[in-house]
């Protein structure tokens, strides 16, 4: 799934990510670099003028439904 994150997202970004029991990776689309979206400084070393892809590692139905809509706030849409 796409994102776009501002600078002023991100504590909240984090905040929001951290609720889930589920592990979610987050990278630029520039780099590839894959990093643990719960975590605010691998957040913070993005590139967010970029792309941000956000991906949760979850078989639970309900988990990943409550995921995508936390994500509609960044703009959330499925990566091509």
């Amino acid at each position: 799934m796409q994102i776009k994150l501002r600078l002023v997202d991100i504590a909240e970004f984090v905040r929001t990510v951290e609720s889930f029991k589920s592990d979610i990776d987050i990278r630029s689309a520039n780099n590839g670099i894959i990093v643990d979206a719960k975590s605010i400084i691998s957040v913070l070393a993005l590139d967010l003028g970029s792309r941000l892809l956000v991906n949760i590692n979850s078989s639970d139905i309900e988990e990943i439904d409550r995921f995508n809509k936390e994500m509609e706030r960044y703009g959330a849409r499925n990566a091509n």
